[in-house]
């Protein structure tokens, strides 16, 4: 049975009622001709005549001003049946005037509405302005950069069912259509900036990194921090959406960041199936094949126990079916975690500022669409390095802490039993793609960097590795 609108429906009943008037109309006019001939065959009332031809225009004229008749060809005029949203076309200084009166909010205000301080927000401007994106060489002029700004910067800080077009629209009086155009100008301009600003550190840079975390947590060549995060989407598309669901029992991406003690992301990789665990993004990404330019000499990255142990990667200790953990290494776990909560702190912020990675509401409709959100999510991260360095370090401070209190520590930075396959939906079972790439294997050499870093960093806190092996082992009562 085709598919009928509620228009179309009642065009079809109100023609049908009018047809049925004219139908009823004819009949009387010809009922009352056959009298007049019937009239006229005989003497005595050949001169009674009704007039028909009037009456025909009476009843004609009534169906046509009909109310119902009138409605008919208002519709069929019209493609609509309510009235269209309008939109006036605004001026230059409409948009100075609303981005004015938006300044005028206090700074408290400002930030929870664009997710960033005033001054922050106009060196961003001043950033991506002259980007010809918004050269306009033909057609009609684009509204300002800022209003634009505003707009795409409002977005990022929504989430759940305030994040529509239409909330958004609404509150900025444009149309569901500008919205997206404007979201899309703003993150081709900032993505232009990536170079810039996502970059990991050489030369003298990579020396005063390195530096500040040995003085920082007492760990000498440390160049940062690593681990993954699931960013969650709203809807698992139609193509393999076992590969979409996580550990978390809901369909997403997987993510890897390195960050430094600045929360400073140095490098991140996005686009990678949610069932993915961490390690395995290290695996089937592209971090590895910049090993070589990345790392120099003794140079490493602290991670969590998810992690083998490598050259480049000093993971935090976990117990073995076939090695128990000692009194030293429970030690230097501890100075590796003090360190390593950097890279939940920047994550932390990272979501924090921008709420919309709580839940990427971009419809997922081909496989191509994934570039969508992996630009979404590169967007944030340019964004967050730049915050770091034109926004207030208290500002910052104040989302990672009010991300701790809305969010369950446990469940954003989990690093207990990742390999387990019951952390899986049971959806993912029923696929035969494996994205658990990486066996829990750690390498020769980086078992032998692993001990010589722990040695170092427990000589140097003034502990004793046999002292603390032994009462470990006393403690526990284990040989």
């Amino acid at each position: 049975m085709p598919n009928t609108t509620l228009r179309h429906d009642l065009i079809e009943n109100l023609q049908e009622n009018h047809n049925k008037n004219l139908e009823e109309a004819k009949e009387l006019i010809e009922t009352l001709q056959a009298i007049n001939e019937l009239n006229s065959l005989n003497d005595s009332t050949k001169n009674i005549q009704i007039d028909t031809k009037r009456l025909e225009d009476i009843l004609n004229k009534a169906i046509t001003e009909d109310s119902d008749n009138k409605r008919l060809e208002e519709l069929e005029s019209t493609r609509y049946m309510l009235p269209r949203d309008s939109y006036s076309r605004r001026s230059i200084a409409d948009d100075i005037a609303f981005e004015e009166e938006f300044f005028e909010k206090s700074e408290v205000e400002f930030r929870r509405s664009v997710r960033m301080s005033k001054a922050c927000f106009l060196a961003l401007y001043k950033e991506i302005k002259d980007d010809e994106i918004f050269d306009v060489k033909a057609g009609p002029a684009q509204r300002s950069i800022k209003f634009q700004m505003l707009v795409a910067l409002t977005r990022f800080g929504l989430y759940g069912n305030g994040a529509t077009n239409k909330v958004l629209g609404n509150n900025f009086h444009i149309s569901h259509g500008s919205v997206d155009k404007y979201i899309e100008r703003f993150i081709n301009a900032v993505m232009k900036r990536q170079s810039k600003y996502v970059k990991w550190p050489m030369g003298e840079e990579r020396k005063r990194i390195i530096k500040r975390h040995e003085e920082l947590f007492g760990l000498p060549n440390c160049i940062g921090f690593l681990d993954g995060s699931l960013f969650p989407i709203y809807q698992a598309p139609h193509w393999h959406p076992e590969l979409f669901w996580s550990r978390k029992s809901r369909p997403a991406i997987q993510n890897m960041v390195i960050c430094d003690f600045d929360l400073r992301i140095l490098f991140g990789e996005t686009g990678h199936y949610g069932s993915a665990n961490d390690p395995g993004v290290v695996m089937k990404g592209g971090f590895l094949d910049h090993l070589d330019s990345y790392f120099e000499g003794d140079e490493y990255v602290v991670s969590d126990s998810a992690y083998a142990k490598a050259r480049w990667c000093v993971p935090i200790g976990k117990s073995l079916k076939y090695e128990a953990l000692t009194g030293s290494d429970k030690k230097f776990n501890y100075f590796l975690s003090r360190a390593r909560v950097s890279i939940e702190n920047c994550f932390g912020a990272l979501k924090g500022r921008f709420p919309s990675l709580d839940e990427l509401r971009i419809r997922l409709n081909e496989e191509e669409d994934m570039d969508s959100y992996n630009r979404w999510i590169v967007t944030c991260f340019i964004l967050h390095n730049f915050c770091i360095e034109n926004d207030s370090p208290a500002y910052m401070a104040e989302i990672i802490d009010y991300f701790y209190r809305t969010h369950s520590r446990d469940e954003y930075f989990e690093t207990a039993d990742i390999h387990s396959s019951e952390k899986r939906s049971s959806k993912f079972k029923k696929y035969d793609i494996d994205t658990n790439f990486v066996p829990d294997v750690h390498t020769s050499e980086g078992k032998e960097k692993w001990e010589s870093l722990k040695k170092y960093v427990l000589n140097l806190n003034h502990y004793d590795i046999k002292s603390l092996d032994d009462s470990y082992k006393e403690k526990y009562h284990y040989e």
